[in-house]
């Protein structure tokens, strides 16, 4: 995989390729891997890493990684989204 994307290309060609040699998932396991995803670290081994962020941050509405992605890329975190308690 790193080999295929050091030769360049776009994100969109790169992932064709790694389907056509290994993978390419169905829409269940997509919803299953998103679902896992987006929680991490909220409650789990990744939870003092948020935590690190939080603080370095100076925010306290980050529970997980993603939330920390969409709070960079200036994207509101969706309202339905588990928050955990603030401290």
């Amino acid at each position: 995989m790193l080999r295929r994307a050091n030769n360049g290309g776009t994100d969109e060609e790169i992932l064709e390729w790694r389907f056509a040699n290994g993978l390419r998932p169905n829409p269940t396991q997509i919803l299953v891997w998103n679902s896992f995803a987006e929680k991490i670290g909220w409650r789990d081994s990744a939870a003092a890493t948020v935590e690190k962020v939080k603080k370095l941050a100076g925010s306290t509405d980050i529970a997980t990684i993603f939330d920390r992605i969409d709070a960079d890329e200036r994207r509101r975190a969706p309202s339905n989204r588990r928050r955990a308690p603030n401290k």
